[in-house]
């Protein structure tokens, strides 16, 4: 399907790669449970986890042609800002009129699959038609997107066949469509009953907002009536003539007119972001601000601002946020006009390039040199702007804790180990393998040592995972006989781990950068590491294996001399000669014994990333480059 789209120039070949999933994953059904119903224990809410499976990326392209024409319906609500312009002028009595809030039940999983269908191509074969794509091409997306929709749960695979998943891209515009269709042919219809009783009728995604003219009792009517018309959706209703909860205001009537204010659910606890969270600073000192601005907003009189802004600062007080941001904020918020934060401000859009980076420490730091060095990144292309800057978060807690699938069950392995599939158990590859007698030792990107049995006999290779590094693992060697590992990670550590047990003994927190590299002097038992910090620092791996909490005194002899970063070392049995690899394009050669630079050796034309040691004559063999070898 993608193929003949791409080869008739209904999609670009940017498209067409996106539509094709590579690697897919298949997704997993699982449930949140409802908190906010104040049940024990709160119903749940089903979820299908597309990511990265087959059928999410047609969702995802689908949607941006849906997405259009669920905004141009009559009834569609895109926000709280949408809802209270459209009420601010409407005339109320709370002496013939009702605040009704309708609900449909379980939308996206009542959806009948083959009339959804059609009615997408109803709506799309009606709709003034711009596009590069044809609509045939975007229906056949959400046709298979909709009806071919499967999922696993434990271990069984399931083919949804009725309604969509919560979790796919298109969902709410496909669940918007389709309700806007049964509002036009039922409700806002002359053969509707009840026509002349609605005078209002607003609707967010599956909230509906009605404001009813007439007693309770014509409502009640209204309503079995409305759940006849459609056997795959049922509404559910709550009202009052003084006052309504929907979304997150609250609607009352006052004065022939209609005012808001902002609705906290009786379930709602104080999750605001602490202060003292690992966030950028920035974000952490304007949340206060947004937060006032939403109820400033949100409350038509200055009363009831007032008393939600001083609840408001309770609650970011015991988030430890200061009160000199707290008492600014408020302010800042409190001389916004509020007629200003409802009107609607188009997004400015430039063509700057964004630089995504993952939040640490050094965040700004990077910025800033990128911004001190501008002009020469860009030396040749000087039309270049500055770019912007924006952070994605690295893995927290809950990642570690929380998965939407559980971990794959360990297959058993038939006796033979040579005979049976290659080891796997990191990703997303191992960089780092060492043996010893019947055990091997792996590390990789995923932060974790792993050690195996290589026993044939065994049916099981895995023996222990050492879990202690927070970055990827570069090297790794052992030492004293195979009793003792010694590991180098890019979280700026050298780890010291008992080989045979299996945990972390000591850590080394030497080095300012990433550490890429380790060399080891068999017959010294001495240990040399080096990374992106341009450092090289020796060890005495007896000293390191005797460490106690009480004695953690180290001797370490330092070589500086490289002018950037070090990416590879390695250093004779005898511990006479150690060689480093970097990205300054020379090899560069140390005594360890008396610290003392003995040579520097030029010809390599790129980065040197590998050395290999000839034990007999116990001088260094240099490989690598990318057009040169160098031997001693």
């Amino acid at each position: 399907m993608v193929e003949e789209a791409e080869c008739n120039n209904w999609i670009s070949k940017k498209e067409a790669d996106y539509l094709r999933t590579t690697e897919p994953v298949i997704p997993y059904f699982y449930s949140l449970p409802k908190t906010h119903k104040n049940r024990v224990p709160p119903p749940g809410r089903p979820i299908v986890s597309g990511i990265k499976s087959i059928l999410e990326p047609l969702s995802q392209f689908a949607d941006q042609y849906l997405r259009p024409l669920v905004q141009s319906t009559p009834t569609y609500l895109k926000d709280t800002r949408d809802l209270i312009n459209k009420l601010e002028n409407f005339e109320y009595s709370t002496t013939n009129m009702l605040l009704v809030g309708l609900d449909v039940e379980s939308l996206y999983t009542s959806l009948p699959q083959q009339k959804t269908l059609e009615t997408l191509e109803t709506i799309l074969f009606n709709s003034d038609w711009h596009h590069r794509t044809p609509r045939h091409f975007v229906l056949e997306c959400c046709r298979m997107a909709l009806m071919e929709n499967f999922f696993q749960y434990k271990d069984t695979l399931y083919l949804q066949q009725h309604g969509t998943s919560m979790g796919s891209v298109f969902a709410p515009s496909v669940a918007g469509l389709y309700v806007s269709t049964f509002e036009q042919t039922y409700v806002h219809n002359a053969h509707n009953p009840y026509i002349r009783h609605i005078l209002f009728w607003k609707r967010y995604i599956d909230d509906i907002l009605l404001i009813w003219e007439g007693d309770s009792e014509s409502l009640l009517n209204f309503h079995r009536w409305l759940n006849t018309q459609d056997e795959c959706l049922n509404f559910t209703y709550t009202s009052d003539a003084h006052s309504l909860d929907f979304l997150d205001i609250t609607i009352f009537a006052e004065e022939n007119t209609l005012k808001t204010r902002t609705y906290f659910k009786p379930t709602a606890k104080n999750s605001l972001l602490s202060f003292k969270s690992f966030h950028p600073r920035p974000l952490r000192e304007n949340l206060p601000y947004s937060q006032f601005l939403r109820l400033r907003r949100n409350c038509s009189s200055i009363k009831d601002y007032k008393v939600q802004a001083d609840d408001l600062c309770a609650k970011l007080t015991v988030r430890d946020y200061p009160s000199r941001i707290i008492n600014s904020c408020a302010k800042r918020a409190r001389n916004q006009s509020r007629q200003s934060l409802l009107e609607s401000h188009p997004k400015q859009t430039d063509d700057r390039t964004t630089c995504v980076t993952t939040y640490s420490p050094i965040t700004n730091q990077v910025k800033k040199i990128i911004n001190r060095n501008w002009k020469i990144i860009t030396s040749n292309t000087l039309t270049w702007s500055k770019p912007r800057f924006a952070n994605k978060r690295s893995s927290n807690i809950k990642d570690l804790l929380v998965h939407t699938r559980p971990p794959p069950k360990k297959k058993k392995q038939h006796p033979g180990l040579w005979n049976n599939p290659p080891i796997t158990g990191h990703y997303p590859c191992g960089t780092c393998v060492m043996w010893r007698l019947n055990r091997l030792f792996t590390a990789g990107r995923d932060s974790i040592i792993r050690i195996w049995s290589v026993n044939q006999h065994k049916q099981d290779p895995y023996i222990v995972s050492m879990e202690h590094h927070t970055d990827w693992v570069n090297d790794i060697v052992l030492c004293c006989n195979g009793k003792t590992l010694i590991s180098a990670s890019s979280d700026t550590t050298v780890k010291v781990w008992n080989a045979h047990k299996g945990f972390c003994m000591s850590t080394l927190r030497t080095h300012k950068d990433y550490v890429k590299a380790l060399a080891y002097a068999k017959d010294k038992e001495q240990v040399a590491s080096a990374g992106l910090d341009r450092q090289i620092f020796l060890r005495d791996v007896n000293t390191l294996t005797a460490l106690t909490a009480s004695n953690n005194t180290v001797t370490t002899s330092s070589l500086s001399g490289n002018k950037d970063s070090i990416y590879i070392l390695a250093m004779n049995p005898m511990g006479t000669v150690i060689v480093s690899g970097s990205t300054e394009k020379v090899l560069r050669v140390w005594d360890p014994r008396t610290c003392a630079k003995l040579m520097k050796l030029k010809g390599h034309t790129d980065n040197v990333k590998a050395l290999l040691k000839k034990k007999k004559i116990h001088l260094i063999s240099l490989v690598f480059g990318k057009n040169k070898i160098l031997k001693s």
